[in-house]
């Protein structure tokens, strides 16, 4: 079992250092960089057309990652206990308001 872990841990370190020096070696080309040389080359038409196709393309990955959240936050509330079972609120228990009188 001991053996088994060991190549397996092995392994993953070589891969790790291949991929490290693979990097290194030729690093990954910066993608603003390509696009600012490609929008160097084209008309004003163009260069238009391709920004508006970038700003729906952020809102498209902007709403995905709210939605992702939405479902994380459903999940956590689901497998959290009822809060209200649980005590008062931290919010409620702030020296600050609690130091204030309420008319």
């Amino acid at each position: 079992m001991h053996s088994k872990f060991c190549f397996a841990n092995f392994k993953v370190t070589f891969t790790l250092l291949q991929v490290y020096v693979r990097l290194y070696d030729k690093p990954l080309p910066d993608a603003n960089a390509t696009e600012q040389i490609d929008a160097e080359n084209l008309s004003p038409k163009e260069l238009k057309k391709l920004r508006s196709k970038q700003r729906r393309a952020q809102k498209k990955a902007q709403q995905k990652e709210e939605e992702k959240q939405k479902l994380e936050d459903k999940k956590m509330a689901k497998k959290q206990p009822d809060a209200e079972l649980d005590g008062p609120k931290e919010e409620e228990l702030v020296p600050d308001k609690l130091a204030r009188v309420r008319n």
